[in-house]
């Protein structure tokens, strides 16, 4: 065809002439050039598109059970009214506003929206927008075209591009710069984007959760986040609670940590937890959140895997730690002071034996053992109807 390919230069030496010999030379390679040419750029096209489909499949998800609300510890209780409001907006399209401190768990949240939306088979890119360097951030979020900027050696798809029928996850979406909140605000309005360095609109469909812990109405109130773009992200806001206001799910989280962390730095023999240890972790004020006690668990693994965990290191909201011989404080009696912890443990469960993050759980033993041995201690049982076994005053401290 008379498709143009490409370009081939012959140089002759200095003082030489061309004849019609050379150039019966060159129409005779003319055709094979051509071929070869259309081959390399080919070959070229298809290991592009192989790398945005390797790109895509590290995107994709691998199956919605592993990240589904299932996976959520504290459905049940401190997070049961943002689950609820999860299920009402998952099967949406609309952007959600995740708002909470550091560590509180956005992201799980977020990826039990995508899970549970009609977008769950797509991708879902997460971005860190404060991670990005500001001069970068249009170009990872947009793309670019070939010969954008500098160094810019090839078209790029972006964060918003590779999201395409899936999810975009916006994680600290107060760092944005004022030129990518421009942008972003086009992507809420129109549902398109445009490169860096094109004029071509390009369409995407896409499901947008942004994530801060900031106060973003503080923000646009001092310039440093565009009002138009608030009000766009903050049509559906979900508030996420700090651990300091869902302690009661604080036993289960720390089972969960212990067996996860366990499992991950090679711990067979998981350690027991203390008695008092999940009465201290529940009376500390937990600045870092869900994140905190994460890293607190796995320290303590570290430390104690021939042992108990105790969480010695943690000071309650007080400031004041409680020394051994307050925790001795009351009876001394084995028997009493089995069936003191045995109700303290209860009532941390609000009585709940069976199941994850009940009594039997917390105690390492089988849920019949436990009743077995509440009975001959004299502890009744059923949800909020323990009561502390006689002469134990354990607690007043």
């Amino acid at each position: 065809d008379d498709t143009l390919r490409g370009a081939l230069s012959l140089h002759g030496a200095v003082g030489a002439r061309f004849t019609r010999h050379h150039l019966d030379l060159v129409a005779t390679v003319a055709r094979p050039l051509s071929l070869a040419l259309a081959g390399a750029l080919a070959r070229e096209r298809v290991e592009r598109y192989a790398e945005l489909l390797l790109e895509d499949r590290h995107l994709s998800p691998d199956g919605p059970a592993s990240l589904a609300e299932a996976e959520i510890i504290g459905r049940d209780g401190g997070l049961a009214n943002v689950l609820t409001l999860v299920r009402q907006v998952a099967p949406l399209a609309n952007t959600v506003l995740l708002l909470g401190e550091t560590g509180t768990g956005k992201e799980l949240v977020a990826n039990a929206i995508h899970f549970s939306s009609t977008y769950r088979d797509g991708p879902f890119v997460k971005v860190n927008c404060g991670a990005i360097p500001e001069h970068l951030i249009d170009s990872e979020l947009f793309g670019h075209e070939r010969g954008a900027f500098t160094g810019a050696v090839g078209e790029k798809r972006g964060r918003f591009e590779r999201a395409n029928r899936g999810t975009i996850f916006l994680d600290e979406i107060g760092e944005l710069p004022p030129q990518a909140q421009i942008r972003l605000l086009r992507v809420l309005q129109n549902r398109e984007i445009e490169r860096v360095g094109g004029s071509r609109a390009v369409p995407v469909d896409i499901r947008v959760i942004a994530a801060t812990h900031r106060n973003l109405e503080s923000m646009v109130h001092d310039g440093r986040f565009r009002e138009d773009l608030w009000f766009r992200l903050n049509v559906f806001p979900i508030m996420i609670p700090p651990l300091r206001q869902r302690t009661e799910d604080i036993p289960a989280l720390t089972l969960h940590f212990i067996a996860r962390k366990a499992h991950e730095i090679g711990i067979k023999d998981r350690p027991a937890i203390a008695p008092g240890a999940l009465a201290r972790l529940r009376n500390y004020h937990w600045p870092g959140n869900v994140r905190e006690l994460e890293n607190l668990v796995e320290r303590e693994l570290i430390l104690h895997r021939d042992g108990v965990l105790t969480f010695a290191s943690l000071m309650p909201a007080g400031g004041r730690s409680v020394t051994p011989t307050e925790e001795l404080t009351g009876s001394l009696r084995l028997d009493e002071r089995v069936a003191a912890h045995i109700t303290r443990v209860l009532a941390l469960t609000g009585g709940r034996i069976n199941g994850p993050g009940g009594a039997a759980e917390l105690l390492d033993i089988k849920p019949n053992t436990l009743r077995a041995r509440m009975d001959r201690l004299g502890v009744s049982y059923g949800r909020r109807r323990t009561r502390p076994a006689a002469g134990d005053r354990s607690g007043e401290h």
